[in-house]
């Protein structure tokens, strides 16, 4: 237990354990916290594993119950064990919360679903509840079975560019990338030849199976995602694709390639029919003949052909010599829209537009080719564009959109006046002629029509002279664009939790090339129609992600809509006006009202079993709690709290809080509840606890130990820590077996061994896993004594059990040395002649006991209560005799030797089975003086004469001195 507690001004511990009443639970919260792998923490959300070897999980349950764990699959137990018991020091932290329980590994099993059965087992053996967590195993890496490819244009994966010709957005794809378990995420990584790695993340289509990344990010070799992918030019790669699927498995699918940025140069060359010489060509230069004709030079090892590396020309060549490439075009004057394009191998490419290269027609007999001037259509029918109906009749365009099917009849073309008769053709639909000086006529058809699918058709007018269709070429395009085919919205799904939505958008009619933008879907949107005012809210998406040409994936954010029952309709439309429309089957109901929290609770509490908690939705019948959390008590506490279900409300499980014995000791519980769409409640509670508490006899909470490193028993064979017997709320004592934990003050002073276990301040300690009170009397009875080399002074202790609602023991223990005085009544007596007084005396406020020579008096005296210690003295040399009086107890007896004689003694309690403890030993030495001239004596009457015969004479000494 952290923090320091303060001190009790009534002497009483304040700190407690306190177990609630596990015999009354009907449903038991408990609960995977978190998994963890290599100092990871994963999201108990996670479902799919690479194995479970290595993995552990915390699980949050009470103190006192243990945790059995079953792995089963299709009903069958493949592996299962039950955890230790949860005892008071069985904490653990995840991101910063504290928690009551275990972390505990996770049998392994072979890939296979599999349910993870997290079972909480009572004091009695019963289960209190099991909760399901299902998983599936999968240790294979994504399947990768399409190749990487170009998802367009004319290029090869040999070499790369950006902006290549016809590509449009194109990218980098693989096809038919999947795995049983999901995919993650997506890498591309680019090595270099100096073995240089650079990695980006790539996209994926779950709907599609197909990962990829643009090919002008990858070979532009600009900044892109955080990394220039293809710095160098004209360089070789190796690029690739890694694939982590939702278990952590990876896969991955390389080849070469290379990059070509750029663009070889090339001349131009201008035929002069009247030299019959190729020229360079220079501006506005003149020309003798129409047909102009244009030559494109090249160097020959600008060609992929020629330089035999994948950089340079693949475009076609008329013929070469053994420097250059040559490819004649030939163009009409005055120029219309014809051009020519070169390609490099990389798709690279450079048009040629003879209107770029302008000449001078020679003005003698140089024959000018037809020019157009305009182009409109004319429709037989009623038609729409791009969804807007549209009449039959003339519009002044020469293209049109058509989303309904449309047949234009008539097609009228502009030309400049010329003197001869013009040819106007349109390709796939008619022609026309145009008179000497006129300039129009029309083209009429009957089958330029367009009435399903979707296309791009460019029908090119040719504009020629009527005699020489050398003179001539294409004018323009009436360009026929059309789409009837509506997208599909493949699948949706709506997080009522987070209030966001998601669709997946099929349209069939996007290329990846060029042709991107002539058909798309680009209009979503989600509605709501209230179901009572009848009110339409419409939103658009928050993010649209293209993975793949043909896949939209749609997000909305709908938490703006406010609360009420609505009728949910999403939609896509593309660029033609087609709709599709998907109404979802069950009605959404969006809540902003929070649950109702009610937390029940004295202000003063006996037991957590006082609290009740009560929540309510009129929404979502089963609001969550997200967190119970118990905080402050004199150990500044701060941890979560399992909790258990008793009919429809809910009661706290197994924590220890400690007794609030002072002001500003109080708790506060908050709980945090919410319901299906994240409306939160919270409130919180404030309450003291004063839990029952049984006394050390008509001790109190008060025990006097000597401090001495080794405990003492009394004689009845009861220990330092006995107690009353434990007896629960309904009158009934505590008989059975629990685990016993003794917590230290954090200010206490003396280290303490309690039933053999060293409890240090602040400290919480198991000091019995399975304690039989049945065999005690329901009493504590547990031995006590301070830690070796440590000073005498006070700590107090509190002793509570896992037994539930069962009272606390709080017991304030005063460690006492034992010191003496020793006083002589003569300091130095004559041998013999001086009786000699020596007393031992208790020395004020350092004496733990009274003193008495009578070992009858000592075993009989409590050791605790009122104790009373053995003094035994050694004095050799000495006639002496021992005995108790004042307070003292008395040496009294005379020396036969003279000189120094040392008195030893020993204080000693007794306890269980005559066993001693020696308290205190001392000597004391006295110095006894010679006897000799210490008398002088005298006859009582005149014995100078005597008759001179036998007499018997006597006479009496008396002292004259001395």
């Amino acid at each position: 237990m952290s923090g320091k507690l303060k001190a009790s001004i009534k002497g009483v511990y304040a700190a407690t354990a306190m177990m609630l009443g596990m015999s009354l639970v009907a449903h038991t919260k408990a609960e995977i916290i978190s998994y963890e792998k290599g100092g990871e923490l994963i999201a108990p959300t996670q479902n799919v594993f690479q194995s479970l070897s290595e993995l552990n999980a915390y699980i949050s349950a009470g103190i006192d119950r243990e945790i059995k764990i079953e792995v089963t699959q299709d009903g069958d137990v493949v592996s299962s064990y039950t955890t230790k018991r949860i005892g008071v020091n069985d904490r653990f932290e995840i991101n910063g919360s504290s928690f009551y329980g275990l972390k505990t590994d996770l049998p392994d099993v072979p890939d296979g679903v599999y349910k993870v059965r997290i079972s909480i087992i009572a004091s009695d053996g019963n289960t209190v509840k099991a909760i399901d967590y299902p998983i599936q195993i999968h240790s294979v890496g994504p399947e990768i079975s399409g190749q990487m490819r170009r998802s367009s244009g004319r290029g090869t994966m040999d070499v790369l560019t950006e902006d290549g010709y016809g590509e449009g957005d194109a990218s980098i794809e693989v096809q038919g990338v999947t795995s049983p378990v999901g995919i993650d995420r997506a890498e591309l990584f680019v090595v270099r030849d100096d073995g240089s790695k650079t990695v980006v993340p790539a996209n994926y289509s779950k709907e599609a199976d197909t990962i990829s990344y643009s090919m002008d990010k990858l070979a532009s070799g600009k900044m892109h995602d955080g990394a220039i992918l293809m710095p160098e030019d004209h360089a070789n790669y190796k690029i690739g694709f890694r694939v982590y699927d939702n278990a952590g498995n990876v896969s991955e699918i390389t080849r070469e390639t290379s990059v070509d940025r750029s663009v070889p140069g090339y001349s131009v060359e201008v035929f002069n029919a009247k030299t019959q010489v190729w020229e360079s060509y220079t501006s506005h230069m003149e020309v003798y003949e129409n047909p102009v004709r244009y030559r494109v030079v090249r160097d020959i090892n600008d060609h992929v052909e020629f330089n035999g590396t994948n950089f340079g020309w693949t475009s076609g060549y008329s013929y070469k010599d053994e420097s250059y490439t040559y490819r004649e075009l030939s163009y009409s004057y005055p120029f219309a829209g014809d051009y020519a394009t070169l390609h490099t191998k990389a798709n690279k490419s450079s048009s040629f537009h003879p209107s770029s290269y302008p000449v001078t027609p020679h003005s003698e007999n140089f024959k000018y080719a037809p020019k157009g001037k305009n182009a409109r259509f004319h429709t037989a029918n009623g038609w729409s564009q791009r969804g807007t109906p549209m009449d039959a009749g003339w519009y002044d365009q020469n293209r049109f959109y058509a989303s309904e099917p449309i047949k234009v009849d008539k097609v009228e073309v502009t030309v400049e006046k010329r003197s001869y008769r013009q040819r106007v053709s349109i390709s796939g639909v008619g022609s026309c002629f145009v008179e000497p000086e006129s300039e129009m006529c029309v083209v009429e058809s009957d089958s330029f029509e367009f009435t399903s699918g979707r296309g791009y058709s460019p029908r090119a007018i040719n504009i020629w002279d009527a005699a020489d269709s050398r003179i001539g070429g294409r004018y323009s395009y009436v360009l026929a664009y059309w789409d009837f085919n509506p997208p599909q919205i493949e699948t949706h799904s709506i997080n009522e939790e987070n209030r966001t939505a998601y669709i997946a958008v099929y349209d069939q009619d996007r290329d990846d090339n060029w042709r991107l933008y002539m058909w798309d879907t680009i209009n979503f949107s989600m509605k709501f129609e209230n179901t009572t005012t009848g009110q339409v809210i419409e939103i658009e998406p928050t993010k649209i992600n293209e993975a793949v040409v043909r896949e939209k994936e749609v997000y909305f954010d709908y938490s703006g809509v406010p609360e009420g029952v609505y009728k949910v309709i999403f939609s896509a439309t593309d660029t033609y006006g087609n709709e599709s429309v998907q109404q979802v089957n069950s009605q959404i109901v969006i809540d902003d009202t929070p649950p109702s929290l009610k937390i029940t609770s004295p202000n003063v509490l006996s037991s957590l079993d006082e609290i009740t908690i009560t929540t309510f939705d009129s929404v979502d019948v089963s609001p969550k709690i997200e967190r119970i959390v118990l905080t402050g008590g004199p150990a500044n506490e701060d941890v979560n709290l399992s909790y258990r279900e008793e009919g429809s409300s809910y009661k706290l499980e197994y924590p220890i809080v400690f007794p609030s014995m002072e002001e500003g000791e109080e708790y506060t519980l908050n709980v945090k509840v919410s319901d299906r769409q994240n409306n939160v409640s919270e409130k919180s509670v404030a309450f003291n606890y004063q839990p029952a508490q049984v006394s050390m006899n008509d001790e109190g909470t008060f025990v006097r130990l000597p401090h001495i490193y080794n405990s003492v028993t009394r004689a009845d064979g009861m220990n330092a820590l006995y107690s009353e017997p434990l007896v629960l709320g309904d009158g009934s004592p505590v008989v059975g077996i629990y685990a016993v934990y003794a917590t230290m003050r954090a200010d206490a002073e003396v280290p303490l061994v309690i039933n053999g276990q060293l409890v240090r301040p602040g400290e919480t300690v198991d000091i019995a896993d399975a304690y039989n009170f049945g065999a005690n009397d329901g009493r504590f009875n547990f031995t006590v004594h301070p830690l070796a080399e440590t000073a005498p002074g006070k700590s107090s202790v509190l002793l509570g059990s896992s037994a539930p609602n069962a009272p606390i023991l709080v017991a304030d223990i005063v460690t006492v040395p034992m010191e003496s005085v020793t006083t002589f009544e003569v300091n130095e007596p004559r041998q013999v002649i001086d009786p000699m007084n020596l007393s031992v005396a208790p020395k004020a406020g350092s004496a733990y006991c009274d003193l008495t020579v009578s070992r009858t008096k000592a075993l009989n005296a409590d050791p605790f209560k009122n104790p009373l210690c053995l003094v035994e003295f050694n004095a050799p040399g000495m006639n002496v005799r021992t005995f108790d009086g004042g307070g003292k107890v008395h040496l009294n007896g005379f020396a036969r030797g003279t000189g120094e004689h040392v008195i030893d003694y020993t204080v000693t309690l007794l306890g269980h089975n005559n066993s001693e403890h020696v308290l205190a030993q001392d000597s004391a030495t006295v110095n006894v003086l010679s006897a000799m001239n210490a008398l002088e004596l005298d006859v009582t009457n005149d014995i100078s004469e005597a008759q001179k015969h036998v007499e018997q004479v006597s006479t009496v000494l008396q002292m004259r001195r001395g």
